[in-house]
């Protein structure tokens, strides 16, 4: 039992049963129809009482544009089983009951029973039903059936402008006349600019408001370029539960370039890149944004509040490429430009990057990890993150023992083990774990430090 979309009942005895109904801007004509089975046919069931209750989120409106779901609602009504439309098929017999013949007020939630984008007077109704068959004395002739469904209207989101500037990617988006919800969010689940993949470790949420999304480059993997970005962003709407979508715009478009200020000129000085104006368009760069090209952590990007100056990073992997974009006074964007480091790493180094500290001192230090490609996540600051290594999903661990020597060993250890998390770099990788156990033993000059991690997310 389910509630199917058609623009008939014959049509609906054929629809492939569901739970849900959408009506797109745009679509198909298709009214809901409460569909259901029985054994028996109209020899033996000779009504149905069918039972409705129902709430719905308003149309919303200029005035009211952040609508939210209301009271339930109830209906009964006996049809006669002759009067319902049916088909037989291997010893089952399918109904089909249109839900405008349930009512029993007409127009209660859409006009005229038109349920049409234009015509709807709710964005969502949700529905719970029962069916009793009766026969013609009027007893139960046969089992109940019951169902939960819902009624959706979808609008069209369309991308008409893209831009960026120094600090975020900026798109406008259009959207179906009629549509005027203030409340709907989007998600940006993939996003790469020319063929350079730039999606975020975690996937981005905001709200759409005015029709403006604005995404912070220091989420993504790599800085904008080029004259095209290729997204996928989903649109969700407040009232929905946040896997389930509204629409999605999907596409690559023409990506407006505001190259305008000097190209900055980039160089390294140890881990830290620093950055100059070439002075090549008459338009001085005042500060700059550097990134590590293709990393998924925030930390990652470095903002320089004049130039020149240098952008300091936290132990970066060996071969780092570095990206960075200018801007001038008026805000003019400069094109982004690249820097192959060619740092080569030998050993094994950790970091807190909240705190920007680096432990130096390390002695015997023994590094053992090991990853699982499954859809195990981590949990860090009450939050559950998946690991970015793996597209589908994963979770690494690692162990990491070290000794430190020295006055002031006891402290530092202590020191280290309050960290929320640690950057480890090692000769192949590097990847950022929460810190788990913790644990020293203190012995005559040295003190010996081991550390549980567990991967996570940016």
């Amino acid at each position: 039992m389910g509630l199917v979309g058609a623009a008939s009942a014959s049509a609906a005895l054929k629809a492939a049963g569901t739970n849900s109904v959408r009506i797109a801007d745009g679509g198909a004509a298709a009214s809901p129809f409460l569909r259901f089975s029985t054994l028996q046919g109209p020899d033996w069931h000779a009504r149905f009482r069918i039972t409705l209750m129902w709430r719905g989120v308003p149309r919303a409106t200029a005035a009211n544009p952040a609508t939210v779901y209301g009271e339930w609602h109830s209906a009964t009504k006996e049809v006669a089983a002759a009067s319902v439309a049916s088909s037989a098929s291997n010893g089952v017999r399918e109904w089909a009951v249109p839900l405008s013949a349930i009512s029993t007020v007409k127009g209660t939630w859409s006009s005229a029973s038109d349920w049409s984008f234009a015509a709807r007077l709710y964005d969502e109704l949700d529905f719970r039903a029962t069916v009793r068959p009766l026969g013609a004395d009027g007893a139960q002739s046969g089992p109940d059936g019951a169902c939960e469904a819902w009624v959706g209207w979808m609008p069209r989101y369309t991308l008409t402008a893209a831009s960026y500037d120094l600090d975020s990617l900026d798109l406008v988006l259009g959207r179906s006349a009629g549509w005027l919800r203030a409340d709907d969010r989007w998600a940006l689940e993939a996003v790469s600019f020319g063929r350079r993949d730039a999606t975020p470790a975690e996937e981005l949420w905001g709200q759409v408001g005015e029709g403006r999304v604005s995404v912070p480059l220091s989420a993504l993997r790599r800085r904008p370029s080029g004259g095209s970005v290729t997204l996928r962003l989903r649109v969700n709407a407040a009232y929905k539960a946040v896997g389930l979508s509204i629409c999605d715009v999907e596409g690559t478009f023409a990506l407006r370039d505001l190259s305008k200020a000097n190209t900055p000129r980039l160089s390294l000085a140890g881990s830290s890149v620093a950055v100059a104006d070439s002075g090549d368009l008459g338009v001085p760069d005042v500060r700059a944004e550097v990134r590590l090209a293709g990393s998924p952590y925030t930390f990652d990007n470095v903002r320089v509040g004049s130039v020149p100056g240098e952008a300091a990073f936290m132990l970066p992997p060996a071969g780092a490429v570095f990206e960075a974009a200018a801007a001038g006074a008026g805000g003019e964007v400069s094109a982004t430009v690249e820097l192959g480091s060619g740092i080569e790493v030998r050993d094994v180094r950790a970091c807190d990057p909240d705190a920007g500290v680096e432990y130096a001192g390390l002695y015997n230090v023994d590094f053992q990890a090991a990853w699982e490609q499954t859809r195990e996540v981590a949990s860090l600051g009450g939050r559950l993150l998946e690991s970015v290594w793996y597209g589908a999903g994963g979770k690494g661990s690692a162990t990491l023992s070290f000794t430190l020597v020295g006055e002031g060993a006891a402290e530092q250890a202590e020191s280290m083990c309050r960290a929320r998390r640690l950057l480890v770099r090692t000769p192949d990788v590097r990847r950022l774990y929460s810190l788990g156990k913790c644990t020293w033993s203190s012995a005559p000059g040295r003190v010996e430090v081991t550390m549980d991690l567990t991967e996570v997310a940016g």
